[in-house]
C-alpha cells in the first residue's frame, strides 16, 4: 500500500481492502492537522525528535503516524529521516490560500466521525445520523458547543475558498448595481467579487452574529461601505433591491420543501429583470461525479438536505418560479453556478 497504488489498484480484493483502510488514512491526515505538523515543517525539515518536539507529542507513536503518511506522498522523508512538505501537505498549512488543514480536522474530530459511523442506521431508519449521534440538529449543536462552531466555520472557510477563484471569474457583472448574497457567512464570496468589480454594491444576509464577523473582515478589506449587512432568516424573507442574488452552499442544507420556501421568497424581492445564481454540486446522473456523490452521502449524515441533479434544481425553480437558463461549471472545482431568471407571466 503506497502512494503510487492506494486507492487507485486494479486489482479488486486490493482495491476492497483499500477501501477498508479509507477512513484511517483520513484519520492519519486529521490528526497531522490538528498538531500542526505542516506549519512546523514550513520554514526547514524536522528528523523525529525534533518533530516531536515540536507538536509535542510521543516521539514513537509520531514515527508510526508519520510512516503512512510518507507513505501516502501526504509528507517527504529526506535521505538523512528529515521530514518534509509535499505538494498535498502544502494544503495543510494554517495560512495556505486554499487551505484545507481545518476540514480535515472537522472531518477527522468528533464532529466527523461519531455521524458517520452512524450511516447504518440513518440508512435503516432514514433520520439525520448526526441527530441521532448527537441528539440536537447540526446548527443547534454548533450554537450549544462554541469550540465545535468555532471549527466549523473555519473548516467551512476552507470549503469556501476552493473554489472562490473559480466562482469569481466566472461571475459576469453585465447590469449588475447591487448583488445580494443570502446566506452570506463571513463574507469571502461577496468580498471577492466587489474587489474585482469596483461599481457593484452588496447586500450581505445571514444571521446576526455571523454578520458582525463579515462586516470586520470586510472593512479591513476597504469594502464595508460599499455593503449593507441585515440580519435574516429566509424562510421568513430576504432583503430587497438586488439584480443579482446569489446564493452558496445554502440549498443542499435543507429539504425540497424548504429549499422552495427560501428560493420564492427571493423571488418575491426580485424584479422582473434580476437573476438569481445558486452555486452547488450538481449530481452528475451517469456514473461518474464520485466526488458529488459522496456529498450528497454527507448532507445524509448531517443535515436533511441534499445534493441534487439538474433535474432536481429544474424542479425547485419552477416550484418557486424560475426558469432555469444555465449551468456552469467552476473549472477545477464541484461547484457550479446555476442561473435562473423570474418567469414572467403576461396576461
Amino acid at each position: 500500500m503506497n502512494k503510487e497504488n492506494f486507492m487507485g489498484n486494479n486489482n479488486p480484493k486490493e482495491q476492497m481492502i483499500d477501501f477498508t483502510l479509507v477512513s484511517l488514512a483520513g484519520q492519519l491526515v486529521g490528526v497531522a492537522a490538528k498538531l500542526g505538523i505542516a506549519d512546523m515543517l514550513k520554514d526547514q525539515p524536522l528528523n523525529i525528535n525534533e518533530l516531536a518536539s515540536k507538536v509535542e507529542a510521543d516521539t514513537q507513536s509520531l514515527y508510526r503516524l508519520m510512516r503512512p503518511l510518507v507513505a501516502l506522498g501526504v509528507f517527504g522523508e529526506s535521505s538523512d529521516h528529515k521530514y518534509e512538505l509535499t505538494p498535498m501537505s502544502q494544503f495543510l498549512l494554517s495560512d495556505h490560500k486554499d487551505s484545507l488543514r481545518y476540514i480535515s480536522m472537522l472531518n477527522a474530530g468528533h464532529m466527523g466521525w461519531k455521524p458517520q459511523g452512524a450511516l447504518f442506521d440513518s440508512v435503516k431508519s432514514g433520520k439525520t445520523a448526526f441527530d441521532t449521534i448527537f441528539q440536537s440538529g447540526l446548527y443547534t449543536h454548533l450554537h450549544d458547543n462554541p469550540d465545535d462552531e468555532a471549527l466549523f466555520g473555519k473548516a467551512m472557510d476552507n470549503l469556501t475558498n476552493i473554489d472562490l477563484n473559480n466562482i469569481i471569474n466566472n461571475f459576469n457583472p453585465s447590469d449588475v448595481n447591487t448583488l445580494v448574497d443570502i446566506g452570506s457567512g463571513e463574507g469571502g464570496l461577496i468580498g471577492g467579487i466587489l474587489e474585482k468589480n469596483i461599481n457593484i454594491k452588496g447586500i450581505l444576509a445571514d444571521r446576526e452574529e455571523v454578520l458582525a464577523v463579515a462586516k470586520e473582515k470586510l472593512t479591513n478589506r476597504g469594502l464595508s461601505e460599499r455593503c449593507q449587512f441585515i440580519p435574516t432568516d429566509f424562510f421568513k424573507s430576504v432583503p430587497s433591491g438586488g439584480d443579482v442574488y446569489l446564493m452558496r452552499k445554502v440549498l443542499h442544507n435543507w429539504d425540497d420543501d424548504k429549499a422552495v420556501k427560501i428560493l420564492s421568497n427571493c423571488r418575491l424581492q426580485m424584479h422582473n429583470k434580476a437573476k438569481l445564481l445558486v452555486i452547488d454540486v450538481v449530481v452528475p446522473t451517469d456514473d461518474s461525479g464520485i466526488r458529488e456523490k459522496l456529498r450528497d452521502v454527507e448532507m445524509m449524515i448531517y443535515l436533511s438536505g441534499k445534493q441534487r441533479t439538474e433535474k432536481d434544481f429544474k424542479d425547485l425553480f419552477d416550484k418557486a418560479g424560475f426558469d432555469m437558463t444555465d449551468i456552469v461549471s467552476t473549472t477545477g472545482a464541484l461547484s457550479s453556478i446555476i442561473e435562473g431568471r423570474p418567469r414572467v407571466t403576461h396576461s
